[in-house]
């Protein structure tokens, strides 16, 4: 057993560490339902629409992580490991996204 397991049994808290330093949970469901409209969205109306937002949102979110940075209510792991984590999932869609479309022409 490691220091922060017995420092956290000692305050009377099982969970680790850095579960302390995680987003908030409001943000993280509200997050969730977004996505669920987004899939909505592109299963009945237009895959370009929940594409378009998905991609908004992620980058959105990780904007907020880079600039809020330990303050963010949206904090998964490390500053850059979020950043480059929501960046490279903004641009890859998108660049995905585009190349069918291209496919298909």
């Amino acid at each position: 057993m490691n220091d922060i397991d017995e420092n956290n049994r000692e305050k009377g808290n099982d969970s680790p560490e850095f579960e302390n330093a995680e987003g908030r949970p409001w943000l993280l469901f509200v997050v969730a339902v977004m996505v669920l409209a987004f899939a909505f969205i592109a299963f009945f109306v237009s895959i370009r629409i929940a594409t378009i937002g998905l991609v908004a949102l992620v980058f959105v979110l990780t904007t907020l992580r880079l600039v809020m940075r330990g303050k963010s209510p949206w904090k998964v792991r490390s500053l850059v490991f979020d950043c480059v984590i929501g960046y490279a999932f903004s641009v890859g869609l998108s660049v995905t996204y585009i190349s069918i479309l291209m496919l298909q022409r």
